[in-house]
C-alpha cells in the first residue's frame, strides 16, 4: 500500500510505502477504517445505480 501526502512547495506529492505488520498481516491502525468507509460508499453507489435501473426499466 502506498500513501500519497500532498506537498505545498514545490507542489506535488510525497509517496511513501506503508509497511505491512507481519505479525498480524494488516496495515497500520486507521487504514482499516478508511477501507471500510470506501467499501460502504461503493456499496451505497451500487445500490443507487441498481435502484435507478429498476425505476427506468419499470417506467
Amino acid at each position: 500500500m502506498w500513501l500519497f501526502e500532498p506537498k505545498k512547495r514545490p507542489k506535488g506529492s510525497v509517496v511513501k510505502e506503508v509497511p505491512l505488520d507481519a505479525d498480524v498481516g494488516l496495515y497500520s491502525a486507521g487504514y482499516g477504517d478508511v477501507s471500510e468507509a470506501l467499501y460502504n460508499t461503493s456499496v451505497e453507489i451500487d445500490n443507487r445505480i441498481g435502484e435507478s435501473k429498476s425505476d427506468y426499466e419499470s417506467g
